[in-house]
């Protein structure tokens, strides 16, 4: 047993009260009592509905960055109520990859069908880009397209498909 001076709180004040009591607990081995945070429990219904809002969602003819941000969004809420604690780095290396690797997955399967090409790209490449790395390659080739054919024709093959589009220039052109 450890032996800690006492004095009066009246005469150390309150200060000198509360370290005296911090000194107590952390001796008894108690103090993660009084450091720890409560615990708060997870919100099953809250994370299935944030689940379920990722996989429902679609670029619908938006932009891309409305899209994206529409998702890190989502996968934010997700993350404050996800209480998966990891202490082994391999582990947390393995979980990190794991939900990349999701939301990656998530974020290619909500594309317009204009993007198809980027995303089959995408998918073919081992190992797999992080999200960050896949939304700069999908932005890069939105602007690619909207640089090559042109505004207009951009919006109007995000907004009526591709085969579409294509069909209606071959008439212009009279090939058709």
């Amino acid at each position: 047993m450890v032996s800690i001076p006492y004095s009066s709180p009246r005469i150390m004040g309150f200060t000198g009260y509360q370290i005296l009591v911090s000194q107590i607990i952390h001796c008894k081995g108690k103090s993660g009592y009084l450091l720890s945070s409560p615990t708060v429990s997870q919100d099953a219904s809250k994370a299935y509905q944030l689940h379920c809002e990722v996989l429902s969602i679609r670029q619908n003819s938006g932009t891309i960055i409305q899209y994206f941000g529409k998702l890190c969004k989502l996968w934010q809420e997700y993350d404050v109520i996800d209480d998966c604690i990891m202490e082994c780095p391999t582990d947390i290396g393995r979980y990190t990859s794991k939900v990349n690797s999701q939301r990656v997955y998530a974020f290619l399967a909500g594309l317009d069908s204009y993007l198809d090409g980027i995303r089959s790209r995408v998918l073919s490449t081992v190992p797999l880009p992080n999200l960050q790395t896949t939304y700069a390659m999908i932005c890069a080739e939105a602007n690619r397209n909207d640089a090559m054919m042109g505004k207009q024709h951009s919006l109007d093959k995000r907004r009526y498909g591709a085969a579409e589009i294509y069909l209606t220039d071959l008439k212009k052109g009279g090939q058709m």
